[in-house]
């Protein structure tokens, strides 16, 4: 019910009815997850990572993977690379794993640390299906053409679509194509 009525946009409602779920149910980890989930989605790091600070020592390595997420996203790289080590190096999941190992290259890549993040990205290009980590490693070998060329396709099609337009600008300025950027 939570999920439906997030897709109705009616966000309020879903995070009564989660919350009055969890007062109910205190010892729920996995609702108390998906409530931090739905905050982070939402943009409220601060609760999505009170909730999930408190719930990390279950053993549940997904809460260790969104918490690292929000703190990367935050630009506290260290913490966020301390529970993705933790993750790659004993989280029995693949699929986590190889998500860890993503938002770890990426974050090296955000701190323009080529050279750790390349053998990192490589190894998520070839086992998972990762388009952010694609364009990074095609950033870091120097291949921005077709991401700029990709993007103002995309651009053409949506024009109010400020990602797109903002892509266009930052792989043009990498290129110094300053008037591209500024456009």
């Amino acid at each position: 019910v939570v999920y439906l009525l997030l897709n109705l946009e009616q966000k309020e409602d879903a995070y009564k009815l989660l919350e009055e779920y969890i007062r109910k149910n205190p010892n729920n980890n996995e609702a108390k997850f998906w409530y931090a989930t739905y905050l982070s989605w939402d943009g409220d790091n601060k609760r999505a990572i009170k909730i999930l600070e408190k719930i990390v020592d279950n053993g549940d390595y997904r809460v260790k993977l969104l918490l690292a997420k929000i703190y990367s996203w935050s630009g506290k790289y260290k913490k966020a690379i301390n529970y993705l080590n933790d993750i790659i190096a004993n989280c029995p999941k693949k699929e986590l794993v190889l998500e860890a190992k993503e938002v770890k290259g990426l974050i090296y890549y955000w701190q323009h640390n080529y050279e750790k993040a390349k053998p990192i990205l490589e190894y998520v290009v070839k086992n998972g299906n990762s388009i952010e980590a694609k364009e990074a490693l095609m950033v870091i070998n120097g291949d921005i053409k077709p991401l700029i060329k990709k993007y103002k396709l995309l651009a053409k099609k949506e024009p109010t679509n400020l990602d797109y337009l903002l892509r266009v600008a930052q792989f043009s300025e990498l290129l110094k194509d300053i008037d591209t950027a500024i456009e």
